[in-house]
């Protein structure tokens, strides 16, 4: 299976988004002394890949892919972000990695009738590397 072939999912619930973005981030210190240009770098290593993605939990989206998006997708987001347990986070152009939800947030407006849109912020979890 090709990488972009994937669908975005957490555990075993497929999220249908509208976009998604990914953070890789540096952690680092720079040392900077007095009467000196520029400053001397250190590199700290990688902070945890960080995960915004926008989606829709509907009841009315069709084919088998995203049968139970509504109730079971919503009910199993809302739980895990209450017990900020860890499971695998697929991401269509990275792959599969431990992840836990940090903010999970539901939209909805009038003109939403079977629905609302989702805003979930996962992080890395690399617990198991230690």
């Amino acid at each position: 299976m090709a990488v972009f072939e994937q669908p975005l999912a957490f555990g075993n619930y497929r999220i249908p988004f509208k976009r998604y973005s990914v953070t890789f981030e540096g952690r680092h210190f720079v040392h900077e002394y007095p009467h000196a240009q520029g400053g001397a770098p250190e590199k700290l290593g990688r902070k945890c890949a960080a995960f915004h993605v926008e989606g829709k939990i509907d009841a009315a989206l069709i084919g088998d892919a995203y049968k139970g998006n509504w109730p079971d997708t919503a009910n199993f987001l809302r739980y895990m972000v209450q017990s900020q347990e860890t499971d695998t986070l697929t991401i269509p152009s990275i792959g599969m990695l431990p992840a836990f939800i940090v903010l999970y947030k539901e939209d909805r407006d009038n003109t939403q009738l079977s629905g609302f849109d989702i805003s979930i912020d996962f992080l890395e979890d690399p617990t198991d590397a230690f």
